[in-house]
């Protein structure tokens, strides 16, 4: 008898969900090994966040539903369910026959992102375009560390230094010092990152969906 699943969705996160469905549908398992579900095993549906909840009375414990992005039901319905894989800003997990599947905003970066292209490597997973990310948490806590009180009140108003190709980089150290200009860098290089963070988010959850898939959906099915 197939499972059924129900996949709970967004508009925004619906395309996850239609990518989920296709993997499920496609034929891809070989004569000695099965890829992802069993070929035919499954049955996926997809529903708004309005339409499971208008028929939450018709559900019972023994079906399967598993929620895509962030919404009341699934803050609701993951509160209390088991993490079973996280990576860089990527996880999903579930208790019985309710499963999540979640990326954290703004949690791609240039500390993960080279375990990020390791995972999409190993997934076989490839995007048209690469990101180009420059805020690095780890420099920004120890700059922040390293600095002085004074040195972040220094950058207010940013000075001319900053803004001018004339005086540059080495003006502003020694105006403000070494430690305010690395402070304002990691600065700048987080608002960048900020003009790529859709893509990049679309990019972990590409790729998230694919390792459920592929490493999860089985169990949580039970299959």
């Amino acid at each position: 008898m197939k499972k059924k699943l129900i996949i709970v969705s967004n508009e925004s996160d619906r395309k996850y969900a239609t990518y989920l469905q296709q993997l499920i549908s496609a034929f891809d398992d070989s004569d000695d090994k099965q890829v992802g579900t069993k070929d035919g095993s499954v049955d996926a549906v997809v529903w708004d966040e309005k339409h499971y909840r208008d028929n939450l009375n018709c559900l019972n414990s023994t079906n399967h539903i598993l929620f895509i992005g962030d919404n009341e039901s699934a803050r609701e319905a993951r509160s209390n369910m088991n993490v079973k894989f996280y990576a860089v800003g990527m996880s999903y997990g579930w208790l019985g026959a309710q499963a999540y599947m979640l990326v954290d905003d703004g949690s791609l970066n240039k500390d993960n992102y080279g375990e990020f292209k390791e995972l999409c490597e190993k997934y076989g997973k490839t995007f048209k375009k690469e990101l180009d990310l420059h805020f690095s948490p780890s420099e920004a806590e120890q700059q922040n560390q390293q600095a002085k009180p004074d040195d972040a009140i220094a950058l207010l108003p940013v000075p001319l230094a900053f803004l001018s190709p004339v005086l540059g980089v080495a003006s502003a150290a020694a105006i403000h010092g070494q430690a305010a200009v690395n402070i304002a860098g990691q600065a700048l290089a987080k608002a960048g990152d900020m003009l790529q963070a859709a893509e990049a988010k679309d990019q972990q959850y590409s790729l998230l969906t694919l390792i459920l898939y592929m490493d999860g959906l089985t169990e949580f099915l039970g299959e």
